[in-house]
């Protein structure tokens, strides 16, 4: 039972901004216990910084979920490619003489 005191006094406590570093991207993806979770909630509504931090790491997120662009055709990589070793034989020749 003394446990359960402590673990919510813990919880209202809050974090730093030290243990909120460590355990942004795992919050910001949902993987944190509860008690860390809300340690880290309580934390960000009062620390301007750490909450710029959090809300960054879920822009970064998305951003990184959102489709790039049209696929590219695999006869473009491969006419790409061609071209990058001709400029990099022409180049090296270049510098041999």
């Amino acid at each position: 039972m003394g446990r359960r005191k402590r673990d919510k006094t813990k919880i209202e406590e809050g974090c730093d901004c030290t243990e909120l570093e460590t355990l942004a991207v795992q919050f910001v993806d949902g993987e944190l216990e509860d008690e860390q979770r809300q340690r880290l909630l309580i934390h960000i509504q009062t620390c301007y910084r750490c909450a710029r931090l959090v809300r960054s790491l879920k822009r970064t997120v998305h951003y990184c979920h959102l489709e790039t662009g049209p696929e590219v055709p695999e006869t473009a990589h491969r006419q790409l490619w061609q071209r990058l070793q001709e400029v990099l034989k022409s180049t090296k020749q270049k510098k041999s003489r």
